[in-house]
């Protein structure tokens, strides 16, 4: 992956007033948009993820040039989504929540790249998923699962 890329998606996570501060690059064609996660309307209302930002970022950007919706879903097929989460000046493990892959698989994006953490050996290193995405585990529930197996230990 181009380190560009990933040097944008770094400074694009440093808008996010969140803890976990999330950014997400989404490439159409010749087209970068990026999305970062932050509140919806204040800081009392529901946070807007940052895969769901990029995607509505371009859709914005595609309606103010007036495309159609077929036109925009046909695109966003051929999309590459590269999201990164920054912790503490670090890349950590940014893998899309069940509710994010659900809107990607709306929206029929077939490829993206997150960072991911193998917990052998504390290095990072960059997924790729492609096509199938039905049955990869949400990093919420793979938290889930640890949280129990150390409760019952």
């Amino acid at each position: 992956m181009n380190l560009k890329l990933i040097n944008l998606a770094v400074a694009t996570s440093t808008h996010s007033e969140l803890n976990q501060q999330h950014a997400s690059i989404l490439i159409v064609d010749d087209i970068i948009v990026t999305g970062y996660n932050h509140y919806g309307c204040g800081k009392n209302s529901l946070t807007v993820h940052a895969e769901e930002d990029a995607i509505n970022n371009y859709i914005k950007l595609c309606r103010k040039k007036y495309y159609d919706d077929a036109f925009i879903r046909r695109r966003l097929r051929k999309a590459l989504l590269i999201t990164i989460r920054v912790k503490g000046g670090g890349i950590k493990c940014s893998a899309p929540c069940s509710n994010c892959i659900e809107l990607i698989k709306k929206y029929g994006i077939r490829q993206i790249i997150y960072s991911d953490m193998d917990e052998n050996s504390n290095t990072f290193y960059i997924k790729k998923k492609s096509r199938d995405l039905s049955n990869r585990e949400s990093s919420g529930s793979r938290w889930i699962r640890k949280k129990r197996a150390l409760l019952f230990r």
